[in-house]
């Protein structure tokens, strides 16, 4: 169990390490964010974990109760999306072009599944079908 950052919560000399403390994880958090951003394997993971989280979709829904909890989720996701973008606006920006052209990609091969003229191969998405 960890201690508490501090004993007197009035006392402004501890108020102020706190402070600083706070800073110091803050910016330490916002560094490793962007440093993280840089390889594309992180930015696939929290480009997912936003999708994920409903940032692309509407949280409304019939039930009260499920509505507060994609609401809940997509808040969470709008602080992720928020650090990123202070992180590395280029990266976050990046991040969201890759998503679109995977997600683009991906609506290429379901509607390839649904014309008739393809093969059973172009339909699985296989290397022998595309390279003859």
């Amino acid at each position: 169990m960890s201690r508490p950052y501090t004993t007197n919560a009035s006392d402004r000399g501890q108020q102020r390490r706190i402070e600083r403390l706070a800073k110091r994880q803050e910016q330490r958090y916002i560094a490793a964010l962007a440093a993280s951003l840089q390889h594309p394997e992180v930015r696939y993971v929290v480009s997912v974990w936003l999708e994920r989280a409903g940032l692309m979709v509407s949280s409304f829904d019939h039930s009260g109760s499920l509505m507060n909890f994609k609401e809940g989720q997509r808040s969470f996701g709008l602080e992720l999306l928020a650090d990123c973008e202070r992180a590395d606006e280029r990266a976050a920006d990046t991040m969201e072009l890759e998503r679109r052209a995977r997600k683009r990609a991906e609506q290429r091969e379901v509607d390839a599944w649904h014309t008739p003229s393809t093969t059973e191969e172009e339909r699985d998405g296989s290397e022998e079908s595309r390279t003859g």
